[in-house]
């Protein structure tokens, strides 16, 4: 970016939107855009890439029985998991908006206390204050709950997963279609494969 910026003629830098202040914002940002693509993300996917497949290999030369049985309830956990993060990241973004108006009003209070204190209508202020916090309040009970509602499921999911694994591996060992080291295997495999 910064060699096709040299390389222009002298009418590129007379444009406004060309300017000193302009092309150096968007070299920082456009470095900064071209790093994160890069290098930590690349790496990061291909580090949790390898980990699942090294983890899946582990699980189904341990016990395959129990490997596809496990990918099969996987899309559960999945899906609790998503439900989870979605929520988990949505839980305070309205919360700027939400107080806004009682933060006006503790601000309009403050900032004329000698007023408000002369006349003596501080509790006029404290029940506006109040008021204005109940509509946050309920939309913070309603948002806690659902978040509650899908942390619980998440947390049932993953734990179910780990309770049907180990039942039917134990099924498994039982009938003699898996020996407790793969059994072992299957389960240290999953476990590094994230599920």
């Amino acid at each position: 970016s910064f060699r096709a910026m040299l390389r222009q003629d002298m009418a590129y830098f007379d444009e406004k939107e060309n300017s000193v202040g302009a092309l150096t914002t968007r070299l920082a940002t456009e470095a900064t855009l071209v790093k994160g693509v890069t290098g930590d993300t690349l790496g990061a996917a291909t580090l949790a890439t390898s980990t699942i497949l090294v983890g899946l290999i582990v699980s189904f030369t341990g016990c395959w029985r129990l490997a596809l049985i496990v990918l099969a309830v996987f899309p559960f956990m999945a899906i609790g998991s998503y439900f989870q993060m979605k929520m988990m990241s949505g839980f305070d973004s309205g919360a700027k908006k939400n107080f806004s108006s009682s933060g006006a009003i503790a601000s309009e209070a403050v900032d004329n206390i000698r007023t408000v204190a002369g006349v003596g209508i501080q509790d006029l202020w404290i029940n506006r204050y109040g008021e204005s916090l109940l509509g946050p309040l309920k939309k913070g009970r309603k948002s806690a709950l659902v978040t509650g509602i899908a942390f619980g499921f998440a947390e049932f999911s993953l734990f179910g997963l780990w309770a049907i694994a180990f039942w039917v591996g134990a099924k498994f060992i039982e009938n003699g279609q898996c020996t407790f080291v793969g059994l072992m295997k299957a389960v240290t495999g999953l476990l590094f494969a994230g599920f």
